[in-house]
């Protein structure tokens, strides 16, 4: 394998030459901070590895890496008709060691069941071939690393005599397989590195317009919020997102769809979704995770197919995107720039300063064609400006108004987003809802008698909570016996609430000032509580507004000003 750890940036003077000024990767609305790039040292390490073609590579737990190959050809460029897989371990990240069977030959990686054999109806007696597209690590059993792994299946059709080009494969489905390393022994080279198939058909592998492929599994990575991340990307007809629990990572039916603000059950129309400036990213494109920097890395090659010398760069910090403006970067390495393709991002070459980036080149010397040369650029992360948030809710950025405190919220646990993982900040606030986020508050004390609510029973899911809440005197419920839990809170009986809970004495108080508050008023003294407390300070125009509904951002900021 050929891995060349030195870069230049596109319009930056090779190495050794005077730099211009690096160029920064601006991240969109809601991704702050900004990362830059700046070219790489000035000694580059270089190893050349032939008879591979593409190639990806998932970082493992110990610091080694597992590289997955599309082709291994016992003569140049078989197309896709093998899938192998090699080791490289801390101690040599770009030395790729793989296991052998007795006639020297590595081993494939990704192998289905004949019963699972598409290649049937107009493809029968075509040889079903697998082609690893992207993979992931998760958590194994025991200690190990699970490491999954998406492959694309084809029918090939094959002329005696006659070499095989693209044309002769039909793309089928879209399978995925699990392969798993034991860090105790991570040196397993007298045993096959051989993958388990969990599911040879999850998606159809269909084409667009331009004939490109469009499936799920063209990059997967998994989330740091225990979620594994899918895509589907048309030839710049956009992209769609999908995504399920780790644990259900093999099951299409636990997947849901970004639509660009929440998670639904079914996938939105092809899009440019998470995306923005410059065009979506090409069919063959990859996505790892950045723990270090804090971002997701994007990579792929300038034009898909064999033709450019030019790796592409962008980032997010958030799986989902949005996805930074792309960013060019050139590979100097490859021998004719004009047969180079196949980008790819790579952790375990990435560090808290560089990315590490490749392309494969189909014009590199070497006993068989073909070598992948990586670049690793420096990279600076600039640090977020003063006051700038980050909560993870796609519907609550940075410079949303209620940021601050939905960030304080959530990260205490105090207050939960919703299953799509959005925080719908807008929407309406339940009577239980608030009971729960102030019995989260206070600790979650347990013990409080049962209220006697006629519809808040000993099963009810939020008795606890309704319970501590009518035994601390912050509410009686209504006078008819009921709590009514789903109903929706005002804004004078949150002040109210709050008021009782804050234990102050009952005034008097200055006037709220509020055009529809007044002194008469039954909720007067706990508005005018809250006014002096500085809980609230009312609408712009003058009102109070009591009787609208709270929100699910107005109650959080009224929760952070009292106790954060």
């Amino acid at each position: 394998m050929s891995v060349l750890l030195l870069g230049a940036l596109a319009g930056v003077a090779p190495v050794g030459a005077t730099h211009a000024a690096a160029p920064t990767i601006a991240l969109p609305h809601g991704s702050l901070p900004a990362v830059a790039l700046r070219p790489p040292p000035d000694a580059p390490a270089k190893l050349v590895a032939t008879s591979r073609d593409c190639g990806f590579s998932v970082e493992l737990s110990d610091g080694a890496a597992l590289w997955v190959f599309c082709d291994t050809a016992d003569t140049p460029l078989s197309y896709f008709r093998n899938s192998t897989a090699a080791l490289a371990f801390p101690d040599a990240p770009t030395t790729m060691r793989e296991p052998t069977d007795g006639a020297g030959r590595p081993y494939q990686l990704v192998t289905i069941d004949p019963a699972d054999d598409p290649c049937v109806g107009e493809h029968a007696g075509e040889e079903a071939v697998e082609w690893p597209t992207a993979g992931a690590r998760v958590p194994g059993p025991g200690g190990t690393d699970r490491v999954l792994i998406s492959f694309q299946v084809f029918c090939f059709k094959s002329t005696p005599g006659v070499p095989p080009t693209l044309a002769d494969y039909t793309g089928m489905q879209v399978g995925m397989a699990e392969l798993l390393y034991d860090p105790d022994d991570p040196n397993p080279l007298d045993a096959p590195l051989v993958a388990t198939v969990l599911d040879p058909a999850m998606w159809p592998i269909e084409y667009d317009t331009n004939g490109k492929i469009v499936t799920f599994g063209n990059a997967i990575v998994t989330g740091d919020d225990g979620y594994l991340y899918s895509y589907r990307c048309g030839y710049f007809l956009g992209c769609q997102v999908a995504r399920a629990p780790v644990a259900a990572a093999a099951d299409p039916a636990a997947y849901t769809y970004w639509t660009g603000l929440l998670w639904q059950a079914t996938p939105p129309a092809l899009g440019t979704v998470g995306l923005t400036g410059g065009g979506p990213p090409m069919s063959s494109f990859r996505i790892v995770h950045l723990p270090e920097m804090g971002v997701y890395a994007m990579a792929y090659a300038a034009f898909p197919g064999a033709g450019t010398d030019v790796a592409i760069l962008r980032v997010s910090h958030h799986p989902w995107g949005p996805f930074s403006t792309p960013l060019s970067i050139v590979v100097p390495d490859c021998a004719d720039g004009s047969r180079c393709y196949s980008g790819a991002p790579h952790s375990q070459l990435s560090g808290t300063d560089h990315v590490g980036v490749s392309l494969y080149d189909t014009s590199h010397p070497g006993p068989a064609n073909g070598a992948i040369v990586t670049v690793v650029s420096r990279v600076d992360i600039d640090p977020p400006p003063t006051g700038v948030c980050r909560t993870g809710f796609p519907d609550v950025w940075h410079d949303h108004p209620f940021c601050v405190p939905v960030d304080w919220a959530s990260d205490g646990s105090l207050v939960l987003g919703y299953a799509d993982g959005t925080f719908r900040p807008g929407a309406v606030v339940s009577r239980q809802a608030v009971a729960s986020w102030l019995w989260r508050a206070a600790g979650s004390p347990g013990g409080a008698p049962d209220p006697g609510f006629d519809d808040v029973p000993p099963t009810h899911p939020f008795h606890e909570a309704i319970a501590w809440l009518a035994d601390s005197g912050i509410t009686a419920g209504y006078p008819d016996g009921t709590f009514r839990p789903a109903s929706t809170v005002t804004r004078q009986a949150a002040m109210a609430w709050f008021h009782r809970r804050s234990g102050d004495d009952p005034g008097p108080f200055p006037p709220t000032g509020f055009s529809d508050v007044p002194a008469t008023h039954p909720f007067a003294l706990d508005v005018a509580w809250a006014v002096d407390a500085e809980v609230t300070d009312g609408y712009s125009d003058g009102t109070f507004r009591p009787t609208a509904r709270v929100t699910r951002q107005a109650f959080v900021a009224w929760l952070h000003r009292t106790d954060g």
